[in-house]
């Protein structure tokens, strides 16, 4: 398959999610539900066996992780808890997606420099790689993170 058609290939694939998760959200009966499925549809553009979500109140500057599957890091958060913004859980790599606002794909060496410079704790176990997205309210307002992160050299994101 050629470079146009693979490119035109992946967008449709990306496009068929997206709808699919518009439909999600409003058909779900429940926000576990809904995350979870929301994780099956990203494991099917790339893989996904480690997915978070965090959602953020800009407000009150609080992080919350509703959603955490892991293979290996068996620490998750606790979903009804919520931290506050910079502080203990919400110092980590979460935080510098949502301080940037833009997506972030960081490898292991850019984590551990990242914590070297003081900008984030590690928290959890380092992932080889790993690429966090914000996700933004309809007027560009910080909402939450989705992340994804593979704990294998074999798996790197582009």
């Amino acid at each position: 398959m050629g470079g146009v058609e693979a490119e035109q290939t992946r967008a449709a694939k990306v496009q068929d999610a997206l709808y699919r998760i518009a439909e999600l959200a409003s058909a779900a009966q429940d926000m576990q539900e809904f995350y979870r499925a929301i994780h099956e549809v990203v494991g099917e553009l790339m893989y996904a066996n480690n997915l978070f979500i965090a959602l953020y109140d800009e407000e009150r500057q609080l992080i919350s992780w509703p959603y955490y599957a892991d293979e290996v890091d068996a620490e998750c958060p606790d979903p009804n808890q919520w931290f506050e913004f910079g502080q203990g859980e919400a110092r980590g790599a979460t935080a510098y997606v949502l301080r940037t606002g833009k997506p972030q794909h960081l490898t292991r060496a850019g984590i551990t420099e990242l914590v070297e410079r003081g900008e984030i704790d590690l928290l959890g176990e380092l992932p080889e790689d790993s690429l966090g997205v914000p996700l933004k309210s309809k007027d560009a307002r910080p909402v939450g993170v989705l992340v994804v992160q593979s704990y294998t050299k074999d798996v790197q994101y582009t």
